[in-house]
């Protein structure tokens, strides 16, 4: 569409020539047109006014391709702050499972912060899959719901915590490895 409107910049002469060409044709072929000064006059500033009228619809098409072309860059940009938004969110996500996974590990009972934050952007990430009932996503997120909710001592017994953790640190990965992928470079 650029290559279209760099091409139209020459039309405004050729229509100008086009219009200076009919009214010629127009004084020399009709000769009551060229009878006298007022006649000549109102020929020419008719022509001229069809001219003016041509030239402000061929800007106007120009202007709506150029706007179309900006509408399309500021989507195309809007995809990729989104894009890199959702990576930076599933980057965190993915720290914050493994800060959580290191402190099992060790024996830790791991914060309710740190559990209330892979809860919310886990969720985010796969909202779709959240909404079903018996989804994984949901079934994970749920047994981290769960685990936050349990007395501190009863934390550091659970089994299910680190594999729920190692799967959602899976998926997550999948997922990003997945949107970047298919993002236009």
């Amino acid at each position: 569409m650029r290559q279209a409107l760099k091409a139209d910049r020459n039309i405004h002469v050729v229509v100008g020539l086009i219009a200076l060409i009919a009214a010629i044709a127009l004084l020399i072929f009709i000769p009551d047109l060229s009878k006298d000064y007022a006649a000549v006059f109102a020929t020419l500033t008719g022509v001229a006014t069809l001219y003016g009228v041509l030239f402000t619809i061929i800007e106007v098409l120009r202007t709506k391709a150029a706007a179309d072309l900006a509408a399309a860059a500021a989507k195309d940009a809007t995809s990729r702050v989104r894009a890199m938004y959702a990576s930076r969110d599933a980057a965190e996500c993915q720290a914050c499972i493994e800060s959580a996974l290191r402190i099992v590990d060790e024996g830790g009972v791991v914060p309710l912060s740190v559990l209330s934050r892979i809860s919310k952007i886990y969720a985010g990430e796969f909202a779709d899959q959240y909404e079903i009932h018996a989804s994984d996503v949901r079934q994970r997120i749920l047994l981290i719901e769960s685990y936050g909710a349990m007395p501190p001592k009863a934390r550091t017994n659970s089994t299910k915590i680190k594999t729920t953790l190692v799967a959602m640190n899976g998926h997550l990965a999948a997922h990003i490895s997945r949107n970047l992928s298919s993002e236009k470079v």
